[in-house]
């Protein structure tokens, strides 16, 4: 099933595949419960095993695995770790680390439950003892909590209004 997914998504070709399986199924794969085995694949980040091997498939098949399912980034993150967690997912096939509707069917899911603002310029993120409100155009939210999804550039408007403790100011999108 995964083989042919890749392809029929339009994001890696056949060579690039080619060349994702011959360099994963050609390694020696210790058990995944013995940590000590990993050891000797300890030896440099996945970034840099991964980008001269894998091609394109670096960044459709082994950076989302990197990034979503381990929450980490490829630069800083051992090869050990991602081989062992493609070990785990039979290289990718195992149907329990997989979603029915595709990795976005989660936050779909998750946000059909919510009353979710998307695209909305958030002016002012006010924290108090029993809740948050946010001040967007024209229009003031109360809550219990927020999640703040920014681009990577924002990063340093999040870290102030921790600091702070009470106010976030500026133009992050909700």
């Amino acid at each position: 099933m995964f083989p042919l997914y890749a392809l029929t998504s339009g994001l890696v070709g056949p060579a690039d595949l080619l060349r994702f399986t011959w360099h994963t199924t050609k390694l020696k794969w210790p058990p995944v419960d013995n940590y000590s085995a990993w050891a000797e694949y300890d030896d440099m980040t996945t970034a840099e095993w991964a980008a001269p091997r894998l091609g394109r498939a670096t960044t459709y098949l082994v950076e989302p695995l990197v990034a979503g399912g381990l929450l980490q980034v490829m630069e800083e993150t051992s090869r050990a770790v991602t081989l062992a967690t493609l070990a785990l997912t039979d290289n990718g096939r195992s149907k329990e680390m997989t979603l029915t509707g595709g990795v976005g069917s989660l936050p779909e899911t998750m946000a059909a439950r919510l009353d979710v603002k998307l695209e909305a310029p958030v002016q002012e993120i006010e924290t108090a003892a029993d809740g948050v409100a946010v001040k967007l155009s024209g229009e003031r939210l109360r809550a219990d909590h927020v999640i703040v999804a920014t681009m990577e550039s924002t990063k340093e408007v999040g870290r102030s209004a921790r600091t702070s403790g009470r106010r976030l100011h500026g133009n992050t999108d909700v």
